[in-house]
């Protein structure tokens, strides 16, 4: 079995988790592979995971599986990890200002 994912990268899951909970999105954290999964997110989005991106842990958005599309193999970058705020709203369906996803 593969250690948990390193403190920093732990504890933007469980922010993310817990922020996503109380915006009444369902959401589990998933230590092992580094994302929150968001099975029901009103604006379509299945999961959120910490990759690596511009030298940094950013917040990565993969959306549900469509028919005859393939599915995005690492998702689009959203936000550094420290913005869980940012990203639980977009997650959740809030609107948000600077692009979009």
């Amino acid at each position: 079995m593969s250690a948990q994912i390193s403190d920093p990268a732990g504890h933007a899951l469980r922010g993310l988790a817990v922020e996503l909970r109380s915006r009444g999105v369902e959401a589990t954290e998933d230590g092992e592979r580094g994302l929150v999964v968001v099975p029901g997110a009103p604006a379509g989005h299945s999961s959120a995971l910490l990759r690596p991106h511009r030298g940094d842990l950013w917040w990565w958005i993969r959306r549900p599986i469509q028919d005859g599309v393939p599915p995005a193999p690492s998702g689009i970058p959203l936000a550094p990890a420290h913005r869980t705020s940012h990203v639980a709203g977009r997650i959740a369906g809030a609107p948000a200002s600077g692009g979009a996803v």
